[in-house]
């Protein structure tokens, strides 16, 4: 029988190889916690059991003794090569302790920052707000442009048919209601101001697909009455906007406006 001896918990001993008739024991000096020494010791008794088995012969004790004394310089060189690659296994595990902290100190200053920046934002926000409300709003009467010739007008709104514009039925309606009810139309910036004297009494205000009319109150609104479904009172510009989904409606609406007024 073969069998391997170790001092696995690093107590220094001679190396040493028992022969009997029945075993053959090596005892392996420092084979320390990694094993490396150990698997040396394992290998020589594996050696050692082919080479007895094929052959047939028994190997003296000195004689495994001195050969694995030759091998002593190629066991120190693995050692020396196995502390290297556990110091820069250590080296390695600490590198990435240190990155994992350094990421997640990162990604809490990350958090402050974007916290504060919304904070800092929402603040700003309500500033603005606070400010637009406490601009003076004034009532008076805003004053007429020079009204646009009819034939520019028509010109401009021809245009935008023969481009498909989807604004372009309101702009005529809107026109149309202008003409036929005597009020003064001012072509400025794309957008329409129907004039009603010498004051403006409305403005256009168009998105894509649609054009509404911003309509000037002079009286308190809370005096007025209007239609939610159509018409919606904008408090900053003191005027009723009144949509124009529906042109018969808008046009309707209109009407009711400028009587009123």
């Amino acid at each position: 029988m073969v069998s391997l001896g170790s001092r696995i918990t690093g107590v220094h001993t001679p190396f040493k190889v028992d022969v009997t008739e029945d075993h053959v024991i090596v005892y392996v000096p420092s084979a320390g916690f990694d094993g490396a020494v150990l698997y040396w010791g394992a290998s020589l008794l594996k050696s050692l059991m082919v080479y007895e088995h094929r052959s047939g012969l028994r190997v003296r004790a000195d004689a495994i003794e001195s050969a694995f004394a030759n091998l002593k310089v190629d066991l120190q060189e693995l050692k020396d090569s196995i502390t290297t690659v556990g110091k820069f296994r250590e080296e390695v595990r600490r590198a990435q302790e240190q990155v994992t902290k350094t990421f997640d100190s990162l990604v809490d200053l990350t958090l402050q920052a974007e916290t504060k920046l919304r904070v800092v934002v929402d603040r700003l926000e309500q500033r603005l707000y606070d400010e637009l409300q406490a601009l003076p709003r004034s009532k008076d009467v805003l004053a007429l442009p020079e009204p646009t010739p009819a034939n520019e007008i028509d010109v401009w709104v021809t245009e935008l048919e023969g481009a498909k514009d989807k604004r372009a039925g309101g702009y005529r309606a809107i026109v149309d209601f202008a003409t036929s009810n005597g009020l003064a139309i001012v072509l400025q910036e794309g957008e329409l101001v129907l004039g009603q004297g010498e004051k403006a009494v409305a403005r256009t205000d168009s998105t894509k697909t649609r054009v509404d009319v911003h309509w000037h109150l002079l009286e308190n609104p809370e005096s007025i009455s209007f239609d939610p479904r159509l018409e919606k009172y904008k408090e900053k510009d003191n005027c009723i906007v009144i949509s124009g989904k529906d042109l018969a409606a808008l046009t309707a609406c209109l009407a009711a406006r400028l009587k009123s007024s």
